[in-house]
């Protein structure tokens, strides 16, 4: 019965996207739990309140290209890959636009971002610098939801659930080990957090490049066998 039940693919791929899906809880919980411990209450605070906002405001900017990206791209054949190559194209662009407007946005306003949020009577704990630095973070964040969306619209379910749940966790938590001692110095946490959302966004990239790669790879092979 058991083995009956783990060779049907859809309960197989439903099995591994809740793995998946549990992994990214666990890592992010992770990063929570490194924060909360390794940073002073305040400091703790400003960069959790931080992280909401780059996330927030990064899915105020898509404006719901994500959505039609996995509706146009997953109804479509597999054979329709120039398609499915152009739309994520086309996406990538207005998303690249319209995350260049609200990082534009975040950058006038972020005196007063900083002092209606960051600013609890006290000395802000994130500087100005650092939180206009952080805005770039927008884009970045925009990219690996983008690319996690194509995965899973090509069938790529796991890798896709992975990206989107675990891998700015995974980065994060990469450059919190790599600069352990120096992570609760002089706000490097702030710069460590806006790093690792550049790092996700690259990986992101560079993972839908490989599956793009390998498709073409495969129609290649596919033509050459039917000519």
């Amino acid at each position: 019965m058991l083995k009956k039940i783990l060779a049907n693919p859809l309960i197989l791929q439903s099995l591994w996207s809740l793995i998946a899906r549990f992994t990214g809880v666990a890592l992010n919980f992770a990063v929570i739990l490194v924060i909360t411990n390794r940073l002073p209450k305040l400091a703790a605070g400003d960069l959790l309140l931080l992280m909401q906002f780059i996330t927030g405001v990064a899915m105020l900017s898509r404006l719901g290209i994500d959505q039609l990206l996995i509706k146009e791209v997953a109804s479509s054949h597999e054979s329709q890959s120039d398609f499915r190559r152009k739309y994520l194209k086309n996406s990538y662009k207005a998303v690249f636009s319209l995350s260049l407007i609200f990082i534009a946005a975040w950058l006038l306003l972020s005196p007063t971002i900083q002092s209606s949020f960051f600013d609890n009577g006290r000395s802000a704990i994130i500087s100005l610098s650092d939180l206009m630095l952080a805005s770039i973070g927008i884009l970045f964040f925009n990219l690996v939801i983008l690319n996690s969306t194509y995965l899973k619209a090509i069938k790529k379910t796991v890798m896709g659930v992975l990206s989107q749940n675990a891998l700015p966790a995974i980065t994060f938590l990469f450059f919190i080990g790599i600069f352990w001692n120096q992570f609760t110095q002089n706000q490097h946490y702030i710069n460590l957090y806006t790093a690792s959302n550049i790092l996700a966004g690259l990986i992101a990239l560079a993972l839908t490049r490989h599956y793009l790669k390998s498709q073409a790879l495969i129609s290649n092979s596919k033509g050459g066998v039917d000519g």
